[in-house]
């Protein structure tokens, strides 16, 4: 309900709201009052578009993510660990005869910690015995499972990693190709749901709409422009260009009235001649 709090004018919303449903309206007098800006539509004022299934799309997902987190800490506590390491220090004996009494032993053990005060990834043991070293990273050659796990998740999603770490541009194109054709299944839903509902509400005998959502994304929309463009020379559509381009036919149109009417650029601004620009005539050369 927040929406019509952005129509500054209170006239002008009061007329908008008309149009909307009874329930629209009670409930915007409800938030107005305290109540919930949010508000459930009956059944028979809504409409939802799905893909393929009813399922959300990635909910598959959510587990795998979840996961990746796991491995994630896991990896991180093994590359901690990798930097520990206890010093086992053996006090010597012979046989049943000790060489050095235990209060010597405790002193010996006392000074490798004082040695080892400001490292805090060492610790000491101390026993009758040899003195060496434990390394409690294991293999540290070994992988982890979180290349797998991301790996995974882009499977499930259907989406390239190169995306966002590229590598190739044959791998990029394929993914975001194969990304627009999915969502153009919810694009001509859309189309042919609009169309329906402009012809029912505004339609008559004379006149019929029809709404067309283009396949252009942001990652094509140069490539989709220069094949309309190459099309409009041949005589197909002066338009299609110019909506690829974010313009529509107003604006195309206000646009031309100002640059040529009111600015005068088409006789200011000329291009430079070429094949393409020249007259027919032709000049004679004479010696």
């Amino acid at each position: 309900m927040r929406f019509f709090d952005t129509i500054t004018d209170a006239q002008l919303r009061a007329e908008i709201l008309k149009t909307y449903p009874k329930c629209v309206q009670k409930g915007y007098r409800a938030y107005k009052n305290g109540k919930d800006p949010w508000i459930f539509l009956p059944a028979e004022l809504g409409i939802y578009f799905t893909l393929y299934d009813e399922v959300p799309f990635f909910l598959d997902l959510i587990p795998l993510i979840d996961d990746l987190e796991d491995y994630k800490t896991i990896d991180k506590d093994r590359k901690q660990l990798s930097l520990k390491r206890i010093i086992t220090q053996e006090i010597p004996h012979d046989g049943m005869q000790l060489v050095f009494e235990p209060d010597e032993a405790t002193e010996m053990h006392e000074g490798v910690l004082d040695m080892l005060a400001d490292n805090p990834d060492a610790d000491v043991v101390t026993s009758y015995g040899k003195i060496g070293m434990l390394d409690m990273s294991g293999n540290i050659g070994e992988k982890t499972d979180v290349e797998a796990a991301q790996q995974l998740i882009y499977d499930s999603a259907g989406v390239s990693k190169e995306l966002f770490s590229a590598t190739t541009d044959a791998g990029i194109d394929f993914s975001l190709n194969n990304d627009l054709s999915m969502m153009m299944v919810l694009g001509n839903a859309f189309a042919h749901s609009f169309t329906a509902l402009l012809n029912n509400k505004f339609g008559n005998r004379k006149l019929s709409f029809m709404l067309l959502v283009l396949p252009i994304s942001y990652y094509n929309s140069f490539k989709y422009t220069s094949k309309a463009k190459d099309l409009a020379a041949f005589g197909y559509s002066f338009l299609t260009p110019i909506l690829s381009l974010g313009l529509n036919q107003t604006n195309l149109a206000d646009l031309k009235a100002l640059e040529n009417e009111v600015l005068d650029l088409d006789e200011i601004l000329k291009p430079l001649q070429s094949a393409y620009t020249q007259s027919g005539k032709t000049n004679a050369i004479t010696a």
